[in-house]
């Protein structure tokens, strides 16, 4: 039998070694460097055949610890041996490590790479059988994890801050009372008698300036996006540029679970049409419920030729975490930095994107402009003003009402220093000193700035980039499926909010008990009282107004100017919010595609649903929180958001 000719080229990647292998025509000699038209006996073959196939059964007899390193480009050796391998095994340790660039021969293509990982590997196995030998029993929990291995400082953040398996139950609760007692407040009045008006004004003027300084912030951010939009055509996008400009390296972390192809495809479109791209690091954090891995890289990795690397991991499902982006992040940037020296940390921003966000062209510019201003000035977190752009013609008015009154709370949140949300970077350095994103939490983006501020002692700022990132609303086939997408992604939201509060209260630094008091107040406030309560509060006024007794004359003008004065903020409120996401797609920068639309026919409809955004927002909130104070995590439903409608992931 005659076997195909093995070209130097398949197994090497060094020139001199390639010409050696294709020169050796020793044939199957001793001294033969490989397989040059062999001739094999009809024998020989019907044993390997057999052998082959007799392979996947014996792989789940395997229990042994093992580590394979295999290049997923191997053109001898199809990688989907190797991940068969890895599912079917019954090994407590094993590790599956692609080696881009290792074709047929890692070990000499890439062998220092090879050469750690196959210590480190070592290592680990062997602490992890010692307690069998020594006929100790040990939990598979309790194995030697690979991710602390490497430039890892100190304690990663599930060691250092165990989580509870509760949703911050006492916050929950707190949150739920004090939401009942703010809005049910104007009520009292019918009980309490006239001097709680002045009381009720208290409050009514909070509200109206809490209205003000979240519409004026709006205001100046769009100012700010103006200019940097000015600053960006000025400086001719879509020009790679020279990479050694900036000495300001990305790794751009692009996490992903079960979304369709096209909806990554487009991400990275804008990923590689970036001037960053030659100084980008772009890593694909796989769910291990990701299906066709390898084949999703490949596609993945062919629309990012202008980045300078691209690898992905595969995160494997461990009970005591929760299932979502905190532990699939965590997974796959522990094993990407191993691979990393300190000196590269510390030249290294982290960007998170997954498949609900569209970064625009100017993102990473603007970024590195913010990266040179803002060196040595702390623990920092970078977050792009949202905006829901994204497949936005096929959404319903109550949902795009629902996502603008977000987007147009998120400068206010950001000036008050809250939280980040949905898309965000930070110097990598700082992430790896903070033990990389907490596995036992919901909500990675609301953990990124509190981790970072307990880590550093100190708090850490979030500075805002003057670029739109689009997101998705929430978006189904039916008007009544979008409602319930938008109460799924909801009920989430209220979780994260609510453990980031807990989580930065537990573990406050000793000195840092004020700061994080007046940060749970202003937190407490704003969650409640403007993203929350003003609509209810608004109702439960015009009520009280209408059925209070008869007050003094002084007091009863002052209730009903109250009542005017609510309705004029929540009526302006409502109006703004959707002009104000409206007018943010102007600032989007990205490449033609069909995904970021604005109709402006559309806004119309999306003011008049606003109350209905509001009311639904509330209506979700509450029974999120009363759902986790009964059940905790099991409470939450992990689901990722719909980027696009029905109808098109059919087409």
């Amino acid at each position: 039998m005659a076997l195909p000719k093995i070209e130097g080229k398949q197994v090497f990647s060094d020139e001199l070694d390639i010409q050696d292998f294709n020169a050796d025509r020793r044939g199957h000699t001793a001294g033969a460097l490989g397989f040059h038209h062999l001739q094999m006996s009809a024998a020989t073959a019907a044993a390997l055949v057999g052998m082959i196939q007799s392979l996947p059964g014996k792989m789940s007899e395997l229990e042994l610890p093992f580590l394979v390193l295999h290049d997923p480009e191997d053109a001898i050796s199809p990688v989907s041996g190797t991940e068969l391998l890895m599912r079917l095994s019954k090994s407590r340790y094993k590790e599956f490590v692609p080696v881009p660039g290792g074709l047929h021969a890692p070990h000499f293509n890439q062998i220092e790479f090879c050469e750690l990982k196959i210590r480190t590997f070592m290592r680990n196995a062997i602490a992890a059988e010692r307690p069998r030998i020594s006929n100790v029993e040990r939990s598979p929990e309790a194995w030697p994890d690979p991710s602390k291995d490497g430039p890892l400082h100190g304690q990663l953040a599930a060691e250092r801050w165990p989580a509870q398996n509760r949703v911050a139950p006492l916050l929950s609760f707190c949150f739920l009372l004090g939401h009942v007692l703010m809005v049910g407040s104007p009520l009292l009045l019918l009980v309490a008698g006239s001097w709680f008006t002045w009381c009720l004004g208290g409050l009514v003027l909070l509200y109206a300036l809490l209205g003000s300084f979240f519409f004026l912030e709006a205001v100046r951010f769009v100012w700010g996006l103006r200019k940097a939009h000015s600053r960006f055509r000025a400086a001719q996008p879509g020009t790679l540029g020279n990479p050694f400009e900036c000495q300001v390296r990305h790794l751009v972390c692009v996490a992903i679970c079960a979304e369709p192809d096209f909806m990554i495809l487009t991400t990275l479109q804008q990923l590689n049409a970036s001037s960053s791209a030659p100084r980008m690091r772009v890593v694909f954090a796989m769910e291990e419920a990701t299906d066709r891995p390898l084949d999703r890289f490949e596609l993945y990795k062919q629309q990012l030729p202008n980045v300078a690397s691209v690898s992905y991991h595969i995160h494997p499902v461990k009970d005591e975490e929760v299932r979502g982006l905190c532990s699939s992040l965590a997974f796959s940037l522990g094993r990407e930095v191993k691979l990393m020296s300190s000196s590269e940390l510390e030249r290294y921003v982290l960007t998170k994107v997954d498949s609900q966000v569209l970064l625009p062209l100017n993102y990473f510019p603007e970024l590195d402009r913010s990266v040179q201003q803002r060196s040595g000035c702390g623990p920092v977190v970078w977050q792009p003003l949202l905006a829901g752009l994204m497949n936005r013609n096929r959404s319903i008015g109550a949902t795009r009402a629902l996502t603008s009154m977000r987007c147009f709370s998120y400068p206010g949140i950001f000036a008050l220093n809250l939280m980040c949300v949905t898309c965000y970077s930070a110097p990598l350095m700082q992430y790896v000193k903070m033990g990389l994103h907490h596995p036992n939490y919901l909500g990675e983006d609301c953990m990124m700035l509190a981790q970072a501020t307990i880590s550093e002692g100190r708090s850490a700022q979030l500075a805002v980039l003057p670029v739109v990132v689009a997101v998705a609303p929430p978006l189904d086939a039916s008007c009544w499926g979008a409602l319930r997408e938008a109460a799924r992604q909801g009920a989430r939201w209220a979780a994260q909010v609510a453990e980031v509060a807990e989580f930065r209260w537990r573990h406050r630094a000793p000195k840092t008990t004020i700061s994080t008091i007046s940060w749970l107040v202003r937190y407490w406030f704003v969650r409640l009282a403007l993203i929350n309560g003003i609509g209810l509060f608004a109702s439960s006024l015009s009520l009280a107004a209408a059925l209070a007794p008869e007050l003094p004359e002084v007091e009863k003008v002052l209730l009903f100017w109250m009542d005017k004065l609510m309705l004029v903020v929540l009526v302006s409120l409502l109006l703004m919010m959707p002009l104000y996401e409206q007018l943010m797609a102007h600032f989007f920068v990205a490449k033609e595609n069909s995904f970021v639309k604005a109709p402006w026919n559309q806004l119309a409809f999306t003011m008049l649903s606003a109350p209905v955004a509001i009311f639904t927002n509330t209506v979700v909130d509450l029974w999120a929180w009363y759902r986790h104070l009964l059940l905790g995590k099991a409470g939450i439903v992990i689901r990722q958001r719909k980027k696009v409608s029905l109808d098109v992931e059919k087409m």
